[in-house]
């Protein structure tokens, strides 16, 4: 009687784990690799967020050539929201230096149009696949 009921709740237990580990994790997370784009011409700088269905947002700097690589991401449809940099803000208004930098040095950048800027305004909506890189173009 001991070993059927040890038995009974040793396969109750295992059971009762597969169901736990299947439901906690129905999607695979993933990086996505991708680039933004102004008007035809790279993003310098700035910052992406992706607003996925499940309320969780990823976010990832945008680099001068416009890529960006962001983690821990879910497939499915996104929202998508670009920032100007905080670096590129807090350099704009920032008083001139007195010496003159080299124009190598000065990095051009674009005020991102508001509207994309806000997940309520955002019109920029993708849909994730592992392995399809993301192309963002903003007008």
């Amino acid at each position: 009687m001991v070993c059927k009921l040890s038995t009974v709740s040793l396969l109750s237990f295992f059971g009762i784990f597969l169901f736990f580990v299947g439901c906690a994790k129905d999607h695979k997370d993933f990086r996505i690799k991708g680039t933004v784009s102004y008007q035809g011409k790279p993003l310098s700088s700035g910052v992406i967020r992706l607003h996925m269905a499940n309320g969780r947002v990823a976010a990832a700097r945008i680099r001068p050539d416009g890529s960006f690589e962001i983690t821990d991401v879910i497939p499915g449809e996104v929202k998508v929201t670009i920032e100007e940099d905080p670096a590129e803000i807090e350099r704009r208004t920032m008083p001139l230096p007195q010496v003159p930098m080299k124009p190598a040095v000065m990095k051009s950048s674009v005020q991102v149009p508001a509207k994309y800027k806000d997940a309520k305004t955002s019109d920029l909506v993708f849909t994730l696949v592992p392995g399809q890189p993301l192309k963002v173009e903003l007008h």
